[in-house]
């Protein structure tokens, strides 16, 4: 599925958050860490990148962002094991 700017996810602890550009990227990740979030991925289509959020092993850990130039496809890593999205259309756009 995809959402825009409209959107919104209502999360555990009641919150409901949209994925809009006016919540600070880390912000927002470590609200959706804190209601069970493993992976998230954001894209700079300018840029052709993504950064890519993953969980800490413990509840405290803010995780870990990285940043990859030229990202060429989204991966679902280890915990969606076989999902690989190109991102070759979605650039042309």
């Amino acid at each position: 599925m995809v959402f825009d700017s409209f959107g919104g996810f209502r999360l555990d602890d009641g919150s409901v958050l949209s994925p809009d550009a006016s919540v600070p990227c880390a912000a927002r990740w470590h609200a959706y860490m804190a209601n069970g979030a493993r992976l998230g991925w954001l894209l700079f289509p300018e840029q052709r990148t993504q950064e890519i959020w993953r969980a800490g092993d413990e509840a405290t850990d803010p995780g870990e962002s990285l940043r990859s130039e030229p990202a060429l496809a989204l991966e679902g890593g280890e915990l969606l094991p076989g999902l690989r999205l190109e991102l070759a259309e979605i650039w042309s756009s």
